[in-house]
């Protein structure tokens, strides 16, 4: 009986060495605070637009055509991702109008076009939109103007 009472002991006295050794590490043994383990998710630009009516666009207003050929739409902005979504834009035609120019997501852009002075033709061009720090920036609006004479 006198073997198991030493079996034993020298099991508990392996056990409390290993646990000791595992305790004494310099790994922290508290969980992290709420402060360590959440990060700000980063903001990400949604367009939402119909993507025919900004690529048939006319100038000046074609009400004749099938579905009409307005001379302008909107593009809804949103912020699918974390934080404040705070946008730009720029366009790369001088024929293309938007208003606002920037702004805070929730907000929705105007888009028309005017094709004063120029020939009769067809015209592509973009906008994009601009946000610092979101995930997926830029996001880009292509544009057709078709600009008739009369």
């Amino acid at each position: 009986m006198s073997k198991r009472r030493y079996l034993g002991q020298a099991a508990v006295a392996v056990a409390s060495t290993l646990l000791l050794t595992a305790c004494s590490s310099d790994t922290p043994t508290s969980p992290p605070t709420l402060a360590q383990s959440l990060t700000a998710a980063a903001p990400t630009i949604s367009l939402s637009y119909s993507p025919y009516y900004l690529q048939h666009l006319c100038y000046p207003y074609k009400a004749y055509s099938v579905r009409g050929c307005p001379t302008g739409s909107s593009v809804r902005i949103a912020n699918t991702g974390g934080g404040t979504l705070n946008w730009t834009s720029t366009k790369n035609a001088t024929w293309i109008k938007r208003s606002p120019r920037y702004g805070t997501a929730p907000s929705t852009i105007k888009v028309w076009v005017d094709g004063t002075g120029l020939p009769n033709g067809t015209y592509h061009g973009w906008i994009k939109v601009w946000a610092t720090g979101a995930t997926n920036s830029p996001q880009t609006v292509y544009i057709t103007m078709n600009r008739w004479g009369y």
